[in-house]
């Protein structure tokens, strides 16, 4: 058994894996992520324009959104990034997060510790999705980045790293 630290999509996927497989993993956290994601109509008029726009144009239009404009690398990271993506492969991106639903597996999460975590200034996934992630999820617990974005785990990395290993030494998940 593992533990899976995951953010936003990784969060996606990391459920539906606990759901399906609670017994390959010693304990999940999960940053910025969700059941549903919130931004559809950003997701449809993504999923349109990857059939005619450079990704390059798509990433611009979804970097404030993701990164904020508090930090310029990071913003810039996500730029080469995304623009380094062919559109097929950023349409898969939108397909996905347009059709998945984890709302009826979260109740199937049973005996994996878990950590939810949410930025308080994260645009694209607000803390309340964070929220229902941990009160769907049996016994997990929920807290917040203070200052951070939907990539809290870069804008407040000392405060993420300690969070995570505090909450992994008290579920003694640390060797």
């Amino acid at each position: 058994p593992v533990t899976i630290i995951a953010s936003s999509m990784g969060g996606l996927f990391t459920t539906r894996y606990a759901a399906e497989h609670p017994e390959r993993l010693n304990g999940m956290v999960i940053c910025s992520s969700f059941a549903r994601f919130p931004q559809r109509l950003m997701i449809n008029v993504g999923l349109v324009g990857s059939y005619f726009l450079p990704t390059r144009v798509l990433a611009s239009r979804s970097r404030v959104l993701v990164c904020g404009d508090r930090d310029k690398e990071l913003g810039e990271l996500f730029m080469r990034t995304v623009s380094a993506m062919s559109n097929r492969t950023v349409r898969n991106r939108y397909l996905i997060l347009r059709n998945t639903r984890n709302q009826a597996v979260l109740q199937d999460i049973k005996g994996v510790p878990t950590l939810i975590m949410s930025g308080t200034l994260d645009e694209d996934v607000p803390a309340e999705h964070g929220k229902y992630l941990a009160d769907h999820i049996d016994d997990a617990e929920y807290t917040l980045l203070e200052g951070a974005g939907h990539l809290g785990y870069f804008q407040q990395h000392d405060q993420f790293n300690g969070i995570v290993l505090d909450w992994l030494k008290t579920k003694g998940l640390l060797p």
